[in-house]
This record gives structure tokens, C-alpha cells and sequence, in this order.
């Protein structure tokens, strides 16, 4: 269960995440975390999020992001806002150093409460894939079971929604779980 100041670290890795403010703490209106980065971590593809807005503060280090198809970097202290349908990819870290970014979310959908929670059991267990992100086939079963409005930036949303639930089965026949 995700506890507000709770740290997880991945012991493959060695990348580590805290928990600075839960959704069981304000009655899901925001989620704040607080992640360090390895070198060579954190890229996933681009997305965007039509039931919530997000929040980016690099603490330490040099981060690298994708914002409506244009590539940002951002250094210790600048910050970045999403609103909602923005397509981006978070930050990620390209540097020979850690990285360390602050994220918020807000409000917080249940498909942000069960991302969170498979992705720290997964990240403490080093069974994520080795950008210490969850598996593509993961994400569509998070998804499909709690009517994520989160969306790959490529293909249309059209598309997207005709093809995720057999993606989503494939993946819970491969022993993916929400």
C-alpha cells in the first residue's frame, strides 16, 4: 500500500521513489512523488491524459521530455505544467549523473492509484523493464481495468480504444494484473 513518506528502491537498478503526499491523504485530489532517476532511465513513449493534469520539478540533475512532439531539457530548479491532453513523455534521464524530479497529479483517477501501486511493487521487486518503466502490455491492462482516459500519443484515440482490449488480453494471458 502506498503511504505518504514512504521510499522504495529497486535493487536492480538502483533507482529510488518517495511517496511525498498520497491520494489517501486528501481524498484522491492530488499525488506528489519524488523520484531519483539513474543514468539511462526513465524514457516511455509519449502519451497524454484527459482526466488529469501533471507537474513536473527538476530537483537535481538534467532531465530530458517530449512536449506536443517538441524535445525539452529541463535542469535543477525549472518545472514544467501539463494540462490536460498535452501529449508528452515525462522525464527521463539521458546524464551520466542522477536525476532527481518531483511529480503531481491532479486530480487523481483510479487509474493513477493502480499505476502507482503495481509500478512500486514491480520497481522494488526489479521487474520493471530497463528503463525502470512498466511494460507497454502492463499499461493497457491498468488500463482497460479502471477506464483509463490516458492515451498512447500515436495512433488516433479511435484506433487506440478499438484495439486495447484484446492488447489488454494478450496481457493478462502473459500474467499481467491491474
Amino acid at each position: 500500500m502506498i503511504e505518504t513518506g514512504a521510499t522504495y528502491t529497486n535493487p536492480r537498478s538502483g533507482g529510488r521513489a518517495t511517496v511525498l503526499e498520497s491520494w489517501r491523504d486528501n481524498g484522491g485530489e492530488r499525488f506528489r512523488f519524488e523520484r531519483v532517476l539513474p543514468p539511462g532511465t526513465g524514457k516511455a513513449a509519449a502519451h497524454y491524459h484527459l482526466d488529469y493534469e501533471q507537474r513536473f520539478e527538476i530537483v537535481a540533475g538534467t532531465a530530458t521530455m517530449l512536449v506536443d512532439g517538441e524535445r525539452r531539457t529541463l535542469s535543477g530548479g525549472e518545472s514544467i505544467e501539463l494540462t490536460r491532453g498535452a501529449r508528452h513523455a515525462d522525464p527521463w534521464n539521458e546524464a551520466a549523473g542522477e536525476l532527481t524530479t518531483r511529480m503531481q497529479i491532479a486530480p487523481v483517477p483510479k487509474f493513477i492509484e493502480s499505476y502507482v501501486e503495481t509500478w512500486v511493487e514491480r520497481f522494488t521487486q526489479g521487474r520493471l523493464n530497463a528503463q525502470d518503466e512498466l511494460p507497454f502490455l502492463q499499461l493497457l491492462v491498468i488500463a482497460q481495468a479502471t477506464d483509463s482516459q490516458s492515451f498512447a500519443a500515436q495512433p488516433p484515440r479511435a484506433i487506440q480504444r478499438a484495439t486495447a482490449p484484446l492488447l489488454a488480453a494478450i496481457g493478462r494471458l502473459r500474467g499481467y494484473r491491474a
